[in-house]
C-alpha cells in the first residue's frame, strides 16, 4: 500500500474542480472589470465574459458590460445584428441548461435580447418555456419569462388558459393556478363573457380538483382567492354547501389531514358571516379543535382564527360591553374591523387569556379596558382611545414603561404584578409621563 497514490474521493474531486473554477473566475473578473473601467468595447472580450458567466451567471456587472459591448458592436457593424443576438440566445440557453435554470441575470439578459428580435424568435421561445416547465413546473423565473413572451406576442388569454388547463394534470401546480388568476379579467373582456360567469367556471374547476385530491393545497388557495373577489363573494352560500358535502365524503379517509383545507374553508366562510346560530358557532369551534388535533404545526394560526371568531360572534346583543374572560384568546386585532364595536363599545374585559400584544386600537368610545392575567409585554396601542378612563393590566409580562405618552385620557391605571424593575419614585415619575392625566395608579 505504501508509495501508491491515494484515490481521490468524489467530494475531493469536486472541491478541486471548484477551486480551479474560482481561480479562473477571479483572474477573468479582474481583467474584465479593468477593461470595463477603461471603456474597452472590443469584440474579443466577449469570449472571456462568456467563460466567466458560465462559471458565475449571477454577476450582473458582467451581463451589463456584455450588453455595452454588443450595443457598440452593432452600432459599428449593423450587418452582424442577427449573428450577435443569436449567439446571445445560444449563450443563455447553454447557461440555463447547465444547472442554472433559476439564474436571474441569465433570464433578464435573454429578455433584453428578445426585445431586439421579431415574432419568429418569440414563438420559438414560447415553445422553449413549455419544454422547460415540463421539467420543472414551479420555476417562477420561467413562468415570468413566459408571461413576458406572451406580452410580446399579444397572445389571446383564451389560448393561454387552455395551456394552463393542461398543466393542471399536476393538480399541485401552484404556478399554473396563479397564472390563471392573472388572465381572468382580460379573458372576460376579450371574449365578452361576464366576469361572474368566468369566476363560476373557475370555481367549478377548483371543486373538480378537490374531489380528485382533497388535500390539494394549491387548488384550495386559488379557490380562496376566487371567493375574495367581488364576484366570488356571491358564491359563499354555495361554497359552504359544497364543502359540507365534501366533508361528509371524507369521513372514511385513512388520512385525517385530507380534511384540513375543507375544514379551514368552512371556518373562514363562517367567520365572514354577520350573524350565526348557536349550533353554527359550535360547529366552527369544533372544526377548529379538530384542525389543531390533525395539524398541530399550525396550532398558533388556528388559535388566532378562533380568537377572531370569538370576538366577532360573542355577546352580539350588548354592543357596549365585550366580556370574554378565560377563553384562551391569543389576539384582538379584529376589534378594529367590526363596525358596531368600533362605534359603540365602552367596556372590554379580556382577562385570563393568552393575548401577547395590544394592536393600535381605534375604539373611539372605549372607556374601560381590562386585560389582567395575559402575556402582554409592552404598553402600546392605546393612543387613539381618546375616551379611555380605566386601564387594568395586572399580571402580564410588562418589563418597562416607555418614555413617551401612552394615553392622554386614562386616569386609573393598574400594573400590579408585572416584572417592572423600577423603585417607587422612578415608577411614579414614569407612570405620570406615560399617562399625563392619571389620578390613581398601582404597581
Amino acid at each position: 500500500m505504501h508509495g501508491r497514490p491515494r484515490n481521490q474521493t468524489l467530494d475531493e474531486k469536486k472541491a478541486l474542480i471548484l477551486k480551479e473554477k474560482i481561480q479562473v473566475f477571479s483572474s477573468l473578473r479582474k481583467n474584465i472589470l479593468q477593461n470595463k473601467k477603461e471603456a474597452n468595447y472590443a469584440q474579443e472580450l466577449l469570449a472571456n465574459i462568456e467563460t466567466a458567466l458560465c462559471i458565475s451567471p449571477e454577476f450582473y456587472s458582467l451581463w451589463n458590460y456584455r450588453k455595452e459591448i454588443i450595443t457598440h458592436l452593432i452600432e459599428t457593424a449593423p450587418e452582424k445584428i442577427k449573428e450577435v443576438y443569436e449567439n446571445e440566445l445560444k449563450l443563455t440557453a447553454t447557461i440555463l441548461s447547465k444547472h442554472h435554470m433559476k439564474s436571474y441575470g441569465t433570464w433578464h439578459h435573454r429578455s433584453w435580447v428578445m426585445k431586439k428580435l421579431d415574432k419568429t424568435y418569440w414563438e420559438t421561445d414560447l415553445d422553449l418555456t413549455s419544454q422547460l416547465l415540463k421539467y420543472d413546473n414551479r420555476n417562477f423565473h420561467c413562468w415570468n419569462y413566459r408571461r413576458f413572451i406572451l406580452h410580446l406576442l399579444e397572445r389571446k388569454p383564451s389560448s393561454e388558459l387552455e395551456y394552463l388547463y393542461g398543466m393542471l394534470d399536476d393538480v399541485q401546480n401552484y404556478s399554473a393556478w396563479h397564472n390563471r388568476s392573472s388572465l381572468l379579467v382580460e379573458y372576460s373582456e376579450q371574449e365578452g363573457i361576464p366576469l361572474s360567469e368566468v369566476i363560476n367556471q373557475e370555481y367549478d374547476l377548483c371543486t373538480n380538483a378537490f374531489y380528485t385530491e382533497p388535500s390539494n393545497q394549491s387548488a384550495w388557495i386559488y379557490h380562496r382567492w376566487l371567493l375574495s373577489t367581488s364576484e366570488g363573494k356571491q358564491l359563499k352560500s354555495k361554497d359552504l354547501e359544497t364543502c359540507n358535502d365534501l366533508l361528509e365524503m371524507m369521513t372514511d379517509l385513512k388520512n385525517p389531514l385530507d380534511e384540513k383545507w375543507c375544514l379551514v374553508t368552512i371556518v373562514l366562510n363562517m367567520l365572514d358571516e354577520h350573524k350565526l346560530e348557536e349550533s353554527e358557532k359550535t360547529t366552527v369551534l369544533t372544526h377548529l379543535e379538530k384542525l389543531i388535533q390533525i395539524d398541530p404545526t399550525h396550532k398558533g394560526y388556528y388559535n388566532d382564527i378562533r380568537s377572531d371568531f370569538l370576538l366577532k360572534h360573542t355577546n352580539k346583543d350588548d354592543v357596549e360591553k365585550l366580556a370574554i374572560p378565560s377563553m384562551n384568546i391569543s389576539r384582538i386585532n379584529i376589534l378594529n374591523a367590526i363596525p358596531n364595536l368600533c362605534d359603540n363599545l365602552k367596556v372590554i374585559d379580556l382577562s385570563n387569556n393568552d393575548i401577547l400584544f395590544i394592536p393600535q386600537l381605534k375604539l373611539k368610545n372605549l372607556e374601560t379596558l381590562i386585560l389582567d392575567n395575559n402575556k402582554i409585554r409592552f404598553l402600546e396601542g392605546l393612543s387613539e382611545l381618546t375616551k379611555l378612563n380605566l386601564l387594568s393590566m395586572k399580571n402580564n409580562q410588562i418589563k418597562r414603561i416607555p418614555s413617551g405618552v401612552i394615553s392622554n385620557s386614562a386616569t386609573i391605571v393598574n400594573l400590579d404584578e408585572n416584572p417592572l424593575p423600577y423603585e417607587e419614585e422612578e415608577f411614579n415619575t414614569k407612570i405620570c409621563v406615560a399617562f399625563p392625566n392619571i389620578s390613581l395608579w398601582s404597581k
